[in-house]
This record gives structure tokens, sequence and C-alpha cells, in this order.
């Protein structure tokens, strides 16, 4: 086995002169004969294609319109969002109108400057579809780009068909042309609240069962919002053709002219709704009863209709709108109500077991990236090449996700009371674009946005409109990274944005915000690495010497898409494709382990050497088919003589410093290579898991059964069926008992054995959910990071009095038991969290309680669990 500096490689044949010397020989031959047959060889004479040729694919358009009298900050984030994924040129219907206070005519002119824009979109020879978005103006924001929200458009489309199909028969179907072409965005509550109303009671049930949101309350009083399924319309976001849209605008319009109800435009869209879902299960008599019966068991506190079921006359009205919902969050996602069930994830962080592993993941508890995203243009794509986010792909951003319905929504919709709405500053923050916001928009307006894809979509090819493709009056001039109103022609960003640009830019610059994907790291220099070096320390981990009482790329082909709404519950669950999520490779020093882990004998794995590039390369030719078939061929042919040539420099040109070591690791004989941490240290040490216990119980084998599962040392239980003659050592649930048998175990080991890492978890609620490498990491650069801050606040007396990090406890949001005066609970250090991390003071208040500490950053002493080297635990 090779070894040089700490390394053992695995190729014991590299040691033979003789075999590099053949190698050598073989890898130069095939250069050779590579460049010989580029230069020798030329392209067959192309033969006139008589085929006849291809027709191009129809087109389609999507637009983009929003309701918006003025402007303000909430606007611009969603003018923002827009503009840097790549959306339509946004319509801004009605604005700088005078704002009405009177309810009836700020629906009515909403509704109709919407309707009068829609009648002016007409098809024409050139687009054979026109998709059009109708979104609120101060409290949506776009995360994805538009080729995933019309591609899921479509797939929910289709879905719906099929339900429809199922549900009432292919015969009434085709008779009454039931289908879906209009996407209205969900809520969880019917508002305005009215069970009596059809809008409320005879729409169709979520395709989520009701139990996915938890128990429900046997209180008569309780707010169960949060516990419904999202089955309403919401008239905040909604998406479909034109020609759709107009029929359901124009009846909307005379719904209110007709029957006027102050108190939302969701009224009327609602309405329309539910007297379409009423016509269609009328047709089938069951249906209708179990949709009176069903509601019957919806209860809300505003809700005074005491049972009464209305039925509505239909007859003489134009019945089948094609209206549906999107009841999986795919396209919108709403914020009331939903808060709870969403978080922001990033697909890279997602670790996954191999699969040869015995315990194969659950889709229902792992998440993966849905292939539509992956397949969408990177994030960054509008940056300069050398820009260091340019290949960052969609794995590597937080996104917002949905965990019942395992939904990454193109758009979010903050919507509810003043509790939720105070999240349109938090979570603005968030967005994955924040951190180059700015640069981000200005390289958008470089860019051709004309075209959404360049793959077909449904059968067309998509393209964003512009205004000025329409025929109207008003609509005048033009620009970039601007706005168009219906009836004063364009309006540039800084006319409309320019006066909150800071609101919008000027964002908390911190890593919890912004962590990104980790970039290559700086060489370190001569003398600190060879500091390093001497202090550093391997960490392996020796059989106990003890056992107390001898008990995550884009993708480069776009695959299968969004599969839509399917049925049942089990289709609902986002299923985890076959492949593993695996954290982009970093570059920068790692430093070599070997891990061997405390389980009877001693055992080593060998590291196996990687050298990878971060991100693909694109190539891309536009010139006749013999120009490309020669590049494509040479191409490949120089790309292949590189190669060799580089294979040929790293094993024999470059230094063994510059290899990246990845880690073989398991205390299964199915293990695979687990990159090792970049802070683990050099010379031999050992790793020992204590867990205080005193008698068997389920919850002791919850912690065993998690540590054998993920490869943890075999537990040490100290204070197995031990007693105490001292009753202090346990009375009033003292923990004395446990530091006791901590002492002992530790006061047993060898002075040789200081450089070992000890982890303490107690043993009846601690459990284990990632391996042992990872947690050794974030143990070392924990330290690191704290002995940073240290430096920082201390100056020259951190090193003075040798104040430094080692030992790391666990962390709670109250001091506990709490003195006032008591320096654990007032001197303890800040949180490096920001401030206001849990949302706003105003949302305190979870279940029937206030809780105060709900919003406090975890900055006080838990002794549950910590880890560190066994110097810092002896006595």
């Amino acid at each position: 086995m090779l070894s040089y500096k700490g390394y053992e490689i695995s190729w014991p044949c590299l040691k033979s002169k003789p075999v590099r010397g053949v190698l050598a020989t073989i890898l130069f031959l095939i250069s050779a004969s590579l460049l010989l047959h580029f230069q020798t060889s030329t392209p067959a004479v192309l033969q006139e294609d008589t085929r006849e040729p291809i027709p191009d694919p129809p087109k389609g358009r999507l637009h983009l319109l929003i309701p918006a009298t003025s402007t303000n900050s909430d606007l611009c984030k969603l003018l923002l969002s827009a503009q840097i994924l790549g959306y339509p040129t946004p319509v801004l219907i009605n604005y700088g109108d005078h704002e009405e206070k009177d309810p009836y005519k700020q629906h009515l002119g909403k509704v109709e400057g919407i309707l009068k824009y829609l009648e002016q979109i007409e098809s024409n020879d050139e687009y054979a579809e026109d998709l059009v978005l109708i979104i609120d103006g101060f409290d949506v924001w776009f995360q994805l780009r538009p080729d995933v929200l019309i591609q899921r458009y479509y797939d929910i489309n289709a879905a719906a068909d099929a339900r429809a199909v199922a549900t009432y028969g292919q015969e009434l179907v085709d008779e009454h042309d039931i289908r879906q072409t209009v996407i209205f965005g969900p809520d969880k509550i019917c508002w305005p609240v009215d069970f009596s109303r059809p809008a409320c009671w005879a729409v169709p049930q979520s395709p989520f069962p009701d139990s996915s949101f938890g128990p429900r309350s046997t209180k008569d009083d309780a707010d169960e919002r949060d516990r419904n399924a999202a089955q309403w319309l919401n008239s905040g976001t909604v998406m479909g053709p034109a020609r759709d849209m107009r029929d359901v605008f124009k009846v909307t319009l005379e719904e209110i002219q007709s029957n006027y109800h102050g108190d939302s435009d969701q009224y009327y869209f609602s309405g329309i709704f539910g007297d379409q879902e009423y016509a269609r299960i009328q047709r089938v008599p069951h249906l209708l009863e179990a949709a009176k019966e069903r509601s019957m068991h919806l209860r809300d506190r505003e809700d005074f209709s005491n049972g009464f079921r209305f039925e509505p006359l239909l007859f003489g009205k134009m019945k089948e709108h094609h209206i549906g919902i999107d009841y999986s969050l795919s396209m919108f996602q709403t914020l009331a109500f939903w808060r709870q069930h969403l978080s922001w994830i990033r697909a890279s962080d997602i670790w996954t077991p191999p699969a040869s592993s015995p315990y194969p993941p659950s889709s229902a508890h792992f998440f993966s990236l849905p292939a539509d995203v992956s397949a969408s243009t990177s994030p960054y794509a509008a940056l300069k090449s050398s820009h260091p986010q340019r290949n960052t792909t969609w794995s590597e951003v937080p996104l917002a996700f949905n965990s019942i319905t395992h939904q990454i929504p193109a758009l979010l919709h903050v919507t509810g009371g003043p509790h939720e709405k105070e999240f349109r500053r938090n979570w603005w923050q968030k967005l994955w674009f924040q951190s180059h916001a700015r640069e981000l928009r200005e390289a958008s307006l470089s860019l051709d946005q004309k075209r959404i894809s360049n793959e077909t979509m449904w059968g067309y090819m998509w393209y964003n409109a512009e205004a000025d493709e329409i025929d109207r009056e008003g609509i005048v001039g033009g620009g970039l990274g601007g706005v168009w109103t219906d009836r004063r022609g364009w309006l540039s960003w800084k006319r409309v944005c320019g006066r909150v640009e800071g609101e919008i830019f000027d964002v908390p610059d911190q890593e919890w915000f912004h962590p990104g994907p980790k970039w290559p790291e700086t060489e370190l220099e001569p003398e600190l690495e060879m500091d390093e070096r001497q202090n550093g320390t391997e960490l392996t981990a020796a059989p106990s010497p003890l056992s107390a009482d001898e008990p995550k790329d884009e993708a480069a082909m776009p695959s299968e898409g969004h599969s839509g709404i399917p049925d049942s519950q089990s289709d609902l669950a986002a299923e985890a494709p076959s492949h593993n999520h695996k954290r982009p490779h970093q570059h920068g020093k790692t430093f070599g382990a070997k891990l061997i882990v405390a389980t009877g004998d001693e055992t080593s794995s060998d590291v196996d050497c990687k050298v990878g590039r971060r991100g693909p390369v694109f190539i891309r030719t536009n010139d006749s088919l013999a120009f490309r078939m020669m590049a494509n061929k040479s191409i490949r042919i120089l790309v292949l003589v590189a190669l060799s040539w580089v294979c040929l420099a790293v094993y024999f040109l470059l230094p063994q410093e510059k290899f990246e070591p990845y880690l073989s690791f398991s205390s299964h004989s199915n293990g695979s290579a687990i990159p090792p941490a970049s802070s683990l240290p050099l010379k031999p040490a050992a790793l020992h898991l204590i867990v205080p216990a005193s008698n068997p119980d389920p919850n002791l084998c919850k912690v065993l059964l998690s540590a054998g599962i993920l490869g943890y040392p075999s537990p040490v239980i100290v204070n197995w069926n031990h007693t105490f003659a001292d009753d202090r050592y346990v009375e009033g649930g003292s923990h004395l008992a446990k530091l006791s048998g901590v002492e002992t175990y530790l006061s047993s080991l060898e002075d040789a054995q200081d450089e070992d890492l000890v982890l303490m978890v107690d043993g009846y609620d601690v459990w284990l959910q990632l391996r042992p490498q990872t947690l050794v990491s974030r143990f070392y650069d924990i330290n690191r990071k704290a002995d940073a801050r240290l430096a920082k606040e201390l100056g020259p007396a951190q090193t003075t009095w040798n104040i430094h990090q080692e030992v790391v406890f666990g962390v709670q949001k109250r001091c506990w038991p709490w003195t006032f005066d008591d320096p654990p609970c007032y001197a303890a250090p800040e949180s490096t969290l920001p401030a206001d991390i849990y949302g706003p003071d105003t949302d305190t208040d979870i279940g029937s309680e206030p809780n105060p500490y709900i919003k406090f950053r975890p900055r006080m002493f838990s002794r549950i669990s910590s880890a560190t080297k066994m110097c810092g635990e002896k006595p």
C-alpha cells in the first residue's frame, strides 16, 4: 500500500517503475493514434437529404397581468422576482387610477380592467396558444422559472381531467364538456365563510386525506383551520388560456353587477366555482348527497349557516367554466394556515443511504429535487461565466418546501392575517436570489428573455408575451427592466421602484440567509499549513477499554416532469428517485482520516483518491450539418487527448498533497465511500460513545438502535443497575449519578488516549440521525469558528490566557433552573443567529397558552449531550 505523508492509497502496483512506464507508454500511444486519426480523416460526403423537413412546433406565449393602482416595496419585490426568473414583462392593470374607497367600485374596476385587456388578446398566425397568469400585486413572489410553472399547469390539468373521467364517466364528461383549463390557487378556508354557499360545501375534496395535518381538537371553539385540507378557491392567483379566462371574468363581472356582495372579489370567483361543481355532482345523485353529508362535519368559528345547504337554480346559466384548484400547491403556495408546514430546504444538504443499505429510504421522509426544477435553466445562468456562482445548480440554493405535499412551489402567495403578513419582511430575505439580486436584475437586461425554454412543452414552444404585441391603444414605447401599464404605456424600473430599492436590495447579508455552496478555499500559508499538520490528530476509534458493569447539478437533459395531482395518497407524496442526492464536490484543503469504530476488532479502510471538476461544460454549434459533425468529432478527440495527458500529469507530476482522499468507512459490510471531514486531525485517536442509563427501557433501545444503524462505536453504558448509598445522587431528578459514572469511565483511560473524542448522550431521550463522520466534522468546525469569534472579541487576551473551545454541549432556549443573578443565565453569550430568525414578535402564541420561549434564540447550556476531547473531560 503506497503511503505518502499520512495518506494510504490502494495502488500498490504504482510502486513499480516498470508498471508506471507501461502505463505512460499506453497513454502516449492512445494519444498519438487519436491525433493521427484526427489529421488524416475527412468528413464523409454529405448526401442531399430528400426527406421532407420537419415542421416547427406551434408557438405559445405567456402573459403576466398584475392588478395594481399604485406602487410600493411589495409590488417591486414581485417585479424583481419576475424579472430575475425570466417571466414576461408584467402588465399593470388600472395603474395610476384613483383608489376607490367604495368596495363595489374596487371589485368592479379590478375585474373590468382585467377583462378589457383579455378581450384584446387574440390568437394569431404566429401564436397558437395564449396562457395568461394573473396574480395579486402586493403579496406574491416567484421562486421558480416560468417553464416549470407552465409544465405543472398542463400536468395538473391532465391529472384533473383523468379524475373527472373516473368520477363522472366518459359519457357525462363528453356530453357536458367537463374539463379543467383555469387553475386558481388553493385556500384552507372558504372565504367569505358561509357553508350554506355551494362555494363552501359543493366543491371537491382535496386528494390529501384529512389525517395529513394531524388530529383535530375535541374543543368546540377550537380553530381547526390549520388542519383543513386546501380545497377552497383563492382568487389571488389564477392561470389559464385567454379564451377561457375571458369567459370566467365576464361571468364574474355580471355577478358583481347583479348580485353585489361587499366582502371580497373572492366571493364571486368562488361562487362561480361552487355553481360549476354543484352542476357536476347534481347529475350524479350519490355524489350530491355525499357532499352534503361531508360538509356537515366541516366546522368554522365564523360559520353561522346552522347546517343549511343552499342549492342554486342554474337554469339558463352557463354552468361549465373549466375551473379547478391547485390542490398540490406545486404552482401556487399560499401562506395562511400553512406556515407550520413550510420550510426552506436545500437539496444538496439531504443525505440518503446508499443503494446497498439494508435500510432503504422511505419516499414519505426523504426529499429529492423535482425533475422539472433540475431541468430548468440554472439559477445564476444570467451572470458572467467568470462569476463564482455561475455554475450553481438548483440543488444548491434554498427553496421554500411544503412538507405535507412534498412540493417546491413556483410562487409564494403570502396571504393571511397580520401575523402571516409579517412574513413578507422576514421571508423575503430567504429567497435564493437575495444575495445577488442586484447583479441578477442587471444581468437579465442583457438576455433575450423572449423564449422561455428551448424544449417544447405539451406540443408548444413557449415565449414570453410583450404588451406591444397587443393591438391596444396606450401600449406604446418599451424598454428593459420596467413594466407595461394597460393605459399609460411603458414605465421604467426607476420610475416604479427607484424610491424603494433600499427596502428590496438592502437585506441582512448574513450566512444564515445566504449560505450558498462552498467554494474553493485559499491555500494555507506554508508556516500555517505545517503548524496544522503538527498539531492535528487523525481520528480513529479503537475498542473500548472498559464496558461498565459488563452489559447535492443541473440536469444536462430534461427528464420526466411533474406528474400533476394523483388520485391517491400514496401517489401524492413525492416519490424519491432511485438515484442518491449527493453534496457537491468541495474543493480546498482536506485532511486525510481513517476512522475505526469500536466494534471489538480494529479494521482499517483504505483511502480512495478522486480528482474532480465543478460543473458541466456546455458547447453549442449553430452552423451547417457538416461543420457540426467535424466540430463534434474534433472536440471529442481533443478532449480524449487532453484527458490522457492530464492522467499522466496527475500520476507522475503533481505532488501527493493535491489528491483529495475519500474515506471508505462503515460499521457494516456493505458500507460506501464517505468524504472525511475537512477538519479531522491526523494522529490516531478514538471515538467513544457514553450513555448513562440505569435500567432497561424502550427509549434506551431507540438510542442504541440508532447508534448501531449509523455506525457509531459500541456504546458504553455507565451506572447500569447501580445503586447509591447517598440519596443526594438521585433525589429531585439530580444527575449527579450520571456524572459519577462518566467520571469513573474517563478515569480508567490511559494518558495516551487524551486526544480521543468522547460523545456523551442521555440514555432515554436522544436519537442519532447522521453518521459519526458528520458529527466529528461539525465538532471541529464549531470549535474553530468559536475560537475565531473569541480572537475577534478578546484580541491578544485570548492567546495570553489560552482561551479556546474544546468541549461542545447541547443548547436550549431558556436557562434552567432560572436564577436571575446566576452567571450561566445572564453571562451566556448571545446566539450567532439573527435576532428575527423565528419571525416577528407578534407570532408568539402557540397552542392555547402563550409561550415566550418560542421566539428565543438558543443560547443556554443543555447537559443532555456533549462532545469533547478526552483531556477536556478528564477530572
